[in-house]
């Protein structure tokens, strides 16, 4: 103590490799920090001067401190009793808690497992298994708490600047470190929450200084300065709020950024605006010069119209965020109008077409028949999903400040950080039946599970198979009237058919907002889906020419006012026979190019519905970073057959399928 007043100065020591907010070279190449103005005023309180010296790892800083390298150590440094056999530490000055980052697959095992999923449970699992990497900041205390807290895990030790890969690499299922350490490190690097949860852990860490044990006066003299009232009681969170992680440098503006910004925005919403008018109004004369009937297809329900639609909702969306929060309400109001009206007409539809095909001679068979081709081609559907997003990888490569704005994005919006879902063989094996058979159909029509209400309809055609005629009749009569109320409910969406698409993919695509990223790994969704939907129509175009042999211009020719009513109207498997009443009553369609057109339906739309689901599933995956096994998209392709089935039976417009799904 005397020869620091003869000299004048105070010696602290502190670690060479920065530790933020509490030691770290500022923008100005200046040292701050917490530690550093704690030095500082125990400085100003002997009338010293400070003397920084940064040497070592954390683990040296008592060895240097003993070749009597410096006076004091204040370097956010922990007490353990190891340090204090050979230091005196003082009192602490700060109390801080330790955390754990734990892999994502682990806490899905958790939750399969029904495990609380509090700090004692979690760390009684984690012990629990054989093979657990945990990993922690090489050169401090972390290494003995964490071998204490976790005895049978093999450690991994790694520099600050090495845990970011560590991590985006899951090399390790547990992080361990410093409640505050792990809570800065993810404000810099929110992306690690796409493959990680935090979890604070209830061990109190406590940090001190440390005089060697000759220094016994500076030592008394630095645990009475913490414990009087000018020190006592110091809180760390609102120390740490007078720090910030630093302005990051803005990157410059991309294409895709100037594109969704002022004044461009507006420009390119007028040029899409004035360019789908002009081609829907020449489309609406091509179709009028060519239609045989006085009164032509509506414009509102133009395919290009559609497709339009379309497009201005994703870009506006993108562009122009501020007025998502006006219309995109409007986009929920009417996609619940068409489930509204739909659902009813699944059911009724159902029960009239499958007893009218029960009714006739072979009825039976031709379902098997039928229901066998659906099976096989939905199930290539899906699994041509897994294998084009296997092989693309859409949601693969996202950049890294893509990553930090997704991770923020899904803390904002989800309670829990992942889904659980049961890929155990036996929640597999029973996932279909339980799906199919609710507990409560009044539920199922509530939750719109249309494989459950497609079951139900079913089973309620085949007693009406068994019933008398009479009464069979009855009951047909009120469910052709209740499908023909709620048909011309569902026919009045048509005519805001476009408007509900524009604000159901403004919707969407806001979700894409400040992430341009984002918005062009959905591109390549959207790519990959387009290249599927061509698969799908050369397969269909080439199976329904072997069937019904006739020219390829003639079949094409034949097949485009039944694409658009596919399209536009109905793509359900529910309503085939009401497809085939329309192209019936049409003057330009003979009996033999209207079975040409159900192949089409049967083969490119419904397996279609599949292999979206299990691409924008493996997308998901993907742009999370979800690491599942064979079984995991085994139960991908699993779920996407169920809902190519289930799916095909809701009239709606095709787009709809996709648009949902995302």
């Amino acid at each position: 103590m005397d020869k620091i007043l003869e000299k004048g100065e105070l010696r602290i020591l502190m670690a060479e490799e920065d530790w933020w907010p509490f030691f770290y070279v500022d923008e100005r190449g200046e040292l701050a920090g917490i530690d550093v103005e704690m030095g500082m005023e125990i400085a100003r309180a002997l009338g010293v001067q400070p003397v920084f010296i940064r040497k070592g790892v954390f683990n040296d800083l008592a060895r240097h401190l003993e070749e009597d390298a410096a006076d004091v150590i204040i370097s956010y440094y922990s007490y353990t009793p190891s340090r204090s056999a050979h230091l005196f530490i003082t009192q602490p000055y700060l109390m801080d808690s330790d955390g754990i980052l734990v892999s994502h697959t682990l806490m899905e095992f958790m939750r399969n497992q029904k495990v609380d999923l509090n700090q004692e449970e979690i760390t009684k699992y984690l012990n629990q298994r054989r093979l657990l990497r945990i990993g922690t900041l090489a050169d401090t205390s972390y290494e003995a708490w964490a071998v204490e807290t976790f005895p049978r895990a093999r450690l991994s030790k790694a520099k600050p600047e090495e845990v970011p890969n560590l991590l985006t690499d899951k090399e390790v299922d547990v992080f361990y470190c410093a409640h505050y350490w792990l809570r800065f490190f993810l404000a810099l690097h929110p992306e690690i929450l796409l493959n990680y949860q935090y979890v604070q852990m209830d061990r109190k860490d406590l940090i001190s200084m440390a005089v060697a044990q000759e220094n016994l006066s500076l030592y008394f003299w630095l645990d009475s300065y913490i414990a009087s009232s000018s020190s006592r009681n110091r809180d760390l969170e609102e120390l740490i709020e007078r720090y910030d992680a630093g302005e990051q440098e803005e990157p410059s503006p991309t294409i895709v950024d100037k594109a969704l910004s002022d004044p461009w925005r507006s420009i390119l919403l007028a040029v899409l605006v004035s360019g789908a008018a002009i081609v829907v109004y020449v489309s609406q004369r091509r179709i009028r010069r060519k239609s045989n009937s006085k009164k032509p297809p509506h414009w509102l329900l133009n395919m290009w119209t559609v497709l339009f639609s379309l497009l201005l909702g994703t870009y506006a969306g993108l562009a122009f965020p501020e007025v998502t929060e006006l219309l995109s309400p409007f986009g929920d109001i009417f996609f619940n109008y068409l489930l509204l009206a739909g659902i009813p007409i699944l059911f009724c539809v159902v029960i009239l077409n499958f007893t009218r095909l029960m009714s006739n001679i072979g009825g039976l068979r031709f379902f098997l028949k039928f229901m066998g081709i659906l099976l096989i081609f939905v199930s290539i559907g899906a699994f041509l999903g897994l294998a084009i997003g296997l092989v693309i990888q859409p949601g693969s490569g996202l950049p890294l400040e893509s990553q930090q704005r997704l991770a923020e994005t899904l803390q904002r919006q989800s309670a829990e950080s992942s889904l659980a879902i049961d890929t155990s063989p036996g929640a597999m094996l029973w996932m279909i039946p339980s799906t199919m058979i609710p507990n409560s159909i009044l539920k199922a029509f509530v939750e719109n599970r249309t494989l459950s209400i497609l079951f139900f309809g079913i089973l309620i055609a085949f007693i009406l198979l068994y019933q008398e005629e009479k009464r069979k009749g009855k009951v047909i009569s009120v469910l052709t009237v209740v499908n023909d109320l709620f048909f011309t409910l569902f026919k009045l969406s048509y005519y805001v058919l476009p408007f509900g698409l524009f604000c159901l993919m403004m919707s969407q695509a806001s979700a894409f907002t400040d992430n341009s990223g984002l918005f062009m790994a959905f591109i390549k969704l959207l790519v990959c889906q387009g290249i599927m939907l061509a698969a799908w129509f050369f397969i269909a175009v080439g199976v329904s020419l072997w069937k019904v042999p006739m020219p390829l211009p003639r079949y094409l020719s034949a097949i485009k006012k039944p694409m658009m009513i596919i399209f536009s109207l109905l793509s359900t498997l529910a309503t085939l026979p009401a497809i085939m009443e329309v192209c019936e009553r049409e003057e330009a369609f003979q009996d033999e190019n209207v079975k040409g057109t159900l192949p089409l339906l049967l083969i490119m739309v419904i397996p279609t519905i599949a292999s979206i689901f299990s691409l924008t599933i493996v997308f998901l995956v993907q742009l999370l970073r979800i690491e599942i096994g064979w079984v995991g998209y085994l139960f991908i392709g699993i779920n996407s057959v169920i809902a190519g089935i289930a799916a095909s039976g809701i009239p709606a417009p095709a787009d709809l399928y996709s648009v949902s799904i995302v």
